[in-house]
């Protein structure tokens, strides 16, 4: 089963390995960036529900960050099986 699509797995095909690897660790770091953030948003958000505030910004928020949790996720697996599959 190969959960990256053809094309990008062909682009990463074409990346020389020790750049892969540094991608892929890039990737980490964003996804793990974007939790932290995740985390302070939730944090941030819980006194917001005490005086009613409208949710409309932290729904945006918690929305932009779990979809930088995804991209930095895929990013760091797309260029780690690179970096390990491919010498």
């Amino acid at each position: 089963m190969n959960i990256i699509p053809a094309p990008i797995e062909n682009y990463t095909k074409r990346i020389p390995r020790n750049i892969a690897l540094w991608q892929g660790i890039a990737g980490i770091a964003i996804a793990l960036w974007c939790l932290v953030m995740l985390s302070v948003l939730v944090y941030a958000a819980s006194p917001f529900s005490i005086i009613e505030v409208p949710t409309g910004a932290l729904i945006l928020g918690f929305v932009k960050w779990v979809a930088g949790v995804a991209f930095g996720a895929f990013l760091a697996v797309a260029f780690l099986r690179r970096y390990a599959k491919h010498p």
